[in-house]
């Protein structure tokens, strides 16, 4: 949050010698893949499962629905090499290539002239409807499970943003971004709680507006004052979920702020965050030095 180290000019540089992520992932090719399986392994069965049942069924149909399947599954794991894939994004996606799976199987390269035994017509048509099910069958579990994470994620979220609520009036807030309070799978609308909760914006909207609106309301001119301003300041509270965040917050204020601050716990949040204050004297038991 420091102005003169996060100039866009550090930044491009650090992006620009900055190892590439993607190539990691590259080199270990079978760790993601494993990832991969482990996440959508029910659905590849299925295709695997439709290629087999295209062969008996249509052979002349089947090397369309194998090329297919095998292209599909190549640009899934492409996404989750290169960017990821996420079950909200890979649940439609693979949704759609079963409807490709149905359209080679039935549509588009018939010739015309060629009328279909009754046989075939019954097995093609039970096909299809095989597919049409794990269609609906898979769109119902992804939004089953969808809603499922949404209202534990709600229900964590009300239980957070109450704690919050409950401390002295005119607190302010530091949240670990993504992770401090959670909101993923929720509704915009079911965040609204939140709004009035005082915290500093970080991610995307440092240095905006707002942010310097917060800081300026607790009495800090720039985000490179704000850590040492929070050093024993009743007024400011930390909300943290990963240990690695709160070491690097203490040593930040060691190497920076030239203080050795301990954080002090607060309370313990449903959702396995913490609320904890930055102090120069941190409380015995439960605190991070």
């Amino acid at each position: 949050m420091d102005e003169s180290t996060f100039t866009e000019a550090r930044l491009r540089q650090f992006l620009a010698e900055a190892p590439d992520p993607r190539l990691d992932r590259l080199r270990n090719l079978p760790r993601e893949w494993t990832r991969f399986h482990k996440q959508y392994g029910n659905v590849i069965s299925i295709l695997w499962l439709l290629i087999v049942a295209a062969w008996l069924i249509r052979p002349h149909r089947a090397p369309w629905v194998a090329a297919y399947v095998l292209y599909v599954l190549a640009g899934l794991v492409g996404l989750q090499l290169v960017y990821r894939l996420p079950p909200r994004i890979g649940g439609p996606l693979f949704l759609l290539a079963f409807a490709g799976v149905a359209y080679l199987f039935e549509g588009g390269t018939e010739p015309i002239g060629q009328p279909a035994s009754p046989r075939r017509r019954f097995l093609s048509a039970a096909f299809l409807w095989v597919v049409g099910v794990l269609i609906a069958w898979g769109w119902l579990i992804w939004l089953g499970d969808l809603r499922r994470q949404s209202s534990q994620g709600r229900r964590a979220f009300d239980q957070a943003v109450h704690a919050l609520r409950e401390l002295p009036s005119g607190s302010l807030f530091v949240i670990q971004p993504a992770a401090g309070v959670e909101w993923e799978f929720m509704s915009p609308f079911s965040t609204r709680a939140a709004q009035g909760i005082p915290s500093v914006p970080l991610g995307w909207s440092t240095f905006s507006p707002l942010f310097y609106q917060v800081l300026h309301d607790g009495g800090v001119a720039r985000g490179s004052d704000l850590v040492r301003a929070t050093i024993d300041n009743p007024r400011w509270y930390y909300v943290i979920h990963d240990m690695e965040f709160s070491d690097m917050l203490t040593r930040f204020t060691r190497e920076h702020a030239g203080v050795a601050a301990g954080l002090e716990l607060v309370q313990a949040l449903p959702n396995g965050s913490r609320i904890y204050r930055l102090a120069t004297a941190g409380a015995a038991g439960e605190s991070r030095p």
